[in-house]
């Protein structure tokens, strides 16, 4: 369901669109002279950075008003102790995706290697290692 997510469906079809120009454009022997791969790595990269941000600023511990609040909380934290396996598998699959960002980047560099789908790939691998 992560993909339903609002910036999942901002962002994805972004990147799509981004990958069918520059497929399209090497059909027809055309050059963009990174021209799209300026504009994707401007929108996608500040979005990556925006969204690593987000994820650090949210840690910040919340103190919680009543004892009856605690209580829920100490009771959601023993619940989530029990799917420790999903979370060391999550964590495990974005120390993998981790190096897709930049093979990314210099696959889109590179001329006729930047024609596979890699901004898509990269957007699909950061909606997945999300943490929510």
């Amino acid at each position: 369901m992560k993909f339903l997510s609002p910036e999942a469906i901002i962002v994805l079809p972004f990147a799509i669109t981004i990958d069918l120009i520059s497929i399209v454009l090497v059909i027809f022997a055309l050059d963009d002279f990174w021209i799209t791969d300026i504009i994707a790595i401007t929108f996608l990269g500040g979005w990556s950075f925006f969204r690593a941000q987000m994820k650090t600023g949210s840690s910040k511990e919340v103190e919680l008003p009543d004892i009856g609040e605690k209580r829920k909380a100490q009771k959601a934290v023993r619940q989530a102790g029990k799917g420790g396996e999903k979370v060391t598998k999550g964590a495990k699959w974005a120390k993998r995706l981790k190096w897709l960002r930049p093979i990314a980047i210099i696959g889109e560099i590179i001329p006729y290697f930047g024609v596979l789908p890699l901004w898509t790939l990269w957007v699909i691998a950061e909606i997945q290692t999300s943490e929510e």
